[in-house]
């Protein structure tokens, strides 16, 4: 497990979306520590705007102890998407910077003609859909649900490690057939080069692919978005994907085994011990570790 959060200790309140309930694992994964509740020495309260703005207890608390720094999800979000996973600066994430920003940029609005708001609404949402294909892969949302814009791309390869960032994970169905999601980093043909993570998922009666880290991104976020969906879906780091050793088998919130269906995905290129984790399920592979 790193380290790189070894100096946060972070508390989450408010609506923060279908991965809040992660924040807490995602944090000590990192070396950090995480409180259900504001105490004396906690260094990070991430939450949503409406909860600051509605000074709710966990907040309340944050602003009386006076050295808790309130953050935006977003903070929590690009510091483990950073190739090292080390916090960010805050300043630009502190809420109320944010409000401040937004009632700046209100006024700043306000003073427009008709024809310049016009031009600049045009301009807002052409960030915000670039910013919506940046988001990086935390919750199941992982990024704009797109074709692929791999055109002028090929599959990216490690040549000093003669590795191809192409990756198959595979997982059985109630009904035994397989799901898949294609894991692939692509390269631009051209110089300098840029990079795109895409992820594609397929079943019977299904398909649909989504933009991880979007064209023209470095080498450093592609690797970062295929290598976090990677370990998020199959229980293992990409380091370790041909080590022969199973996870743990995947439990539910209450430490119960999940059925084979709701598991970990298997990739496709590893051992025969793999392939029948996929073929037995997790009833197998709880077997497998004496429990």
């Amino acid at each position: 497990m790193g380290k790189s959060f070894a100096r946060v200790h972070l508390c989450s309140a408010g609506r923060l979306g279908d991965s809040g309930n992660k924040i807490p694992q995602w944090v000590q994964a990192n070396g950090g520590r995480y409180s259900k509740q504001v105490i004396h020495d906690v260094t990070h309260l991430v939450t949503a705007k409406d909860a600051y703005m509605n000074n709710i207890p966990a907040v309340k608390e944050a602003r009386r102890l006076g050295t808790v720094k309130i953050v935006s999800y977003e903070w929590l979000e690009d510091s483990l998407l950073s190739r090292t996973r080390t916090p960010k600066r805050e300043k630009a994430y502190l809420i109320e910077n944010i409000l401040k920003e937004e009632r700046r940029a209100a006024k700043e609005k306000a003073r427009k003609t008709p024809k310049q708001q016009g031009k600049s609404t045009k301009q807002a949402a052409g960030k915000l859909t670039r910013k919506a294909n940046i988001k990086g892969p935390l919750g199941v949302n992982r990024g704009k649900n797109a074709g692929s814009t791999t055109s002028g791309h090929h599959v990216y390869t490690d040549m000093t490690a003669c590795l191809t960032y192409k990756a198959t994970l595979v997982r059985q169905t109630i009904a035994k057939r397989n799901e898949r999601f294609q894991l692939t980093i692509y390269e631009s043909n051209g110089k300098p080069c840029t990079y795109e993570t895409e992820c594609k998922y397929s079943r019977v009666g299904k398909s649909n692919s989504q933009i991880l880290a979007p064209t023209g991104s470095s080498l450093d976020t592609a690797l970062t978005a295929f290598e976090r969906v990677f370990e998020e879906y199959t229980g293992k780091s990409w380091a370790l994907r041909e080590d022969g050793i199973l996870p743990e088998p995947k439990r539910d919130s209450e430490g119960n085994l999940v059925p084979p269906h709701e598991g970990w995905y298997i990739y496709e290129a590893t051992t025969n011990m793999f392939l029948d984790f996929i073929q037995n399920g997790s009833t197998s592979s709880a077997d497998a570790f004496g429990k």
